[in-house]
């Protein structure tokens, strides 16, 4: 169930709910249902998750329940908000920086693989020596 308290949490977080009362507004959840969601951890009861999905349609309840798949049923940019499509945006150019560093840290590793790969093959042949040596 922590799973998909942190997939809820992303969902307010997408909307940019961080705080019981944004909460409130939002879905119409009385004080101590958004406190118990926000800020306890709580699971939604199905009536709430409902609400949840019939005022974001865009929500996939598959994903919310599973983590399989996306959050989002159609990420079509133009059906969200404009604070909905910054962030979407952020998270985007966050993902590509750091795919960008692991591309480069992957590269930096191949070549330190390639270096120790090389400094085997010369140990083995001194060894290789060394024993030769010591046979004749």
């Amino acid at each position: 169930m922590e799973d998909f308290y942190k997939r809820l949490k992303e969902v307010f977080d997408f909307q940019n709910i961080d705080n019981p009362t944004k909460l409130q507004k939002k879905y119409g959840f009385n004080n101590t249902t958004a406190t118990n969601y926000m800020e306890k951890g709580r699971i939604p009861k199905t009536e709430y998750l409902l609400t949840i999905k019939q005022k974001f349609e865009e929500l996939d309840l598959n994903w919310l329940f599973t983590g399989k798949g996306e959050m989002l049923v159609n990420k079509s940019i133009e059906s969200l908000t404009s604070d909905e499509k910054i962030k979407f945006l952020e998270e985007k150019m966050l993902l590509m920086e750091e795919n960008s560093n692991l591309l480069k840290e992957n590269s930096e590793l191949k070549i330190a693989n390639l270096k120790l790969q090389n400094e085997i093959a010369n140990l083995k042949k001194v060894q290789s020596d060394n024993a030769d040596k010591q046979t004749a």
